[in-house]
């Protein structure tokens, strides 16, 4: 695996497990993450040689669709570049108007046939930074389509997606993916299927995988969340990372993990070669 990484540590270092390469060969992807603290995008590849790279990427195009946690509904923005303007700014009915403060912590975005289908949620609050007050406990996910809430009693879910008919997320605060059951009729459970060892933020779903983007905590610890209690269960640590699940299964087949410099993955892509 060769590295060229720019980090201001150069204690920095990456690790995987045997069978990556093959697989990402296998699959004909390359995987693309970004991290806090070296405000780079990297790309993590199988080359026509046969080995491994990991170096700095940056992307020219914008994003169609997105969410922004600066205003206090977080809207959905379509860009267009260069005036960066937006349509069509969402809100949940419990958000009353648009405001330039962080408020519920919208953080996450499914899409369906080309159009916005759920959201994800720390809280639902209409006060500025209400998030902060239960963030570890009143996490929903939103149908953006009709604006009822399917799951909630959540803790800080990220990155709703639709596969094969059912609604995956991740309930950080447990490290834990699973799915919202029922969720197409509005009132749906969350049933979690595996439990990864760090904060997962980011979820791609490719070929039955998930390919989930696990950070460490910010503070050092993870203390008063479930995910400290399951990660002492396991007599584990949090650790920043990729884990790749079969679905299938519910195990993790291949990982990724980074130590250092680097402690947060934020976004985390899968392209087709």
């Amino acid at each position: 695996m060769s590295v060229d990484v720019a980090t201001h540590d150069t204690d920095t270092t990456f690790r995987q497990s045997d069978g990556l390469l093959a697989f990402l060969a296998a699959q004909g992807v390359s995987i693309l993450f970004s991290s806090y603290q070296s405000g780079l995008l990297y790309t993590l590849r199988h080359t026509a040689e046969g080995e491994g790279a990991v170096h700095q990427f940056a992307l020219g195009q914008p994003l169609d669709i997105c969410v922004n946690d600066g205003t206090n509904a977080s809207a959905l923005f379509a860009t267009e570049l260069p005036q960066h303007s937006y349509r069509g700014p969402w809100r949940p009915p419990f958000i009353p108007a648009l405001a330039d403060e962080d408020r519920c912590q919208i953080n996450g975005l499914a899409m369906e046939g080309g159009q916005p289908a759920y959201v994800s949620a720390i809280i639902r609050s209409d006060t500025i930074d209400g998030w902060l007050d239960r963030e570890y406990h009143g996490g929903v996910v939103i149908d953006a389509r009709s604006g009822k809430i399917v799951c909630e009693g959540l803790s800080k879910p990220h990155a709703p997606r639709l596969h094969k008919g059912e609604l995956w997320v991740l309930n950080s605060g447990t490290g834990e993916l699973g799915v919202v059951a029922g969720a197409a009729s509005g009132r749906g459970t969350f049933e979690p299927r595996v439990f990864c060892p760090g904060f997962a933020r980011e979820l791609v779903i490719y070929n039955d995988f998930a390919f989930v983007g696990l950070s460490k905590p910010r503070s050092g610890t993870v203390e008063g969340v479930t995910l400290d209690q399951k990660l002492h269960d396991v007599e584990s640590e949090a650790w920043c990372g990729i884990q790749i699940i079969d679905l299938a299964k519910g195990v993790c087949t291949e990982w990724f993990r980074i130590d250092g410099a680097v402690t947060e993955i934020f976004d985390v892509a899968v392209i087709r070669r």
